[in-house]
């Protein structure tokens, strides 16, 4: 189990220190959803982190799938994790206004470093206004 790996987002324990994960298999979820919300270019010295899954909403051209930009995404910043199988939904959000947002659902079901099966979920979104 990792001994200190913050818990992201960022909270308190119940003795008011900053919280800790509790197992291997919470902080290679959190490191997989960070990988997966985070666009490329996004962050200031590293520049190739992250996966354009927003943008993928929008665009109708593409030689890629999504499912090709998780697993590319992963074998190049989280080689450690072997990805076993992606499943991604996507679906309109209706907003106010007469505007609506585009999401994709993302199932990534995964092997961790110590060879347990894991399954990350999470919902990308962006507004398609």
């Amino acid at each position: 189990m990792p001994s200190s790996v913050l818990r992201w987002p960022l909270e308190l324990d119940g003795g008011g220190k900053l919280a800790l994960v509790r197992s291997d298999e919470e902080m290679w979820d959190q490191r997989l959803k960070a990988l997966l919300s985070t666009r490329t270019g996004e962050r200031a010295m590293r520049t190739t982190y992250g996966c354009d899954l927003p943008e993928r909403l929008f665009s109708q051209l593409s030689i890629t799938t999504p499912e090709d930009d998780i697993r590319n995404a992963v074998s190049q910043w989280l080689p450690m994790l072997t990805v076993l199988s992606v499943r991604t939904a996507e679906r309109e959000l209706p907003r106010p206004h007469g505007y609506s947002d585009t999401a994709i659902e993302i199932e990534v079901e995964y092997l961790t470093p110590s060879r347990q099966e894991a399954v990350t979920s999470l919902t990308v979104t962006g507004s398609a206004q």
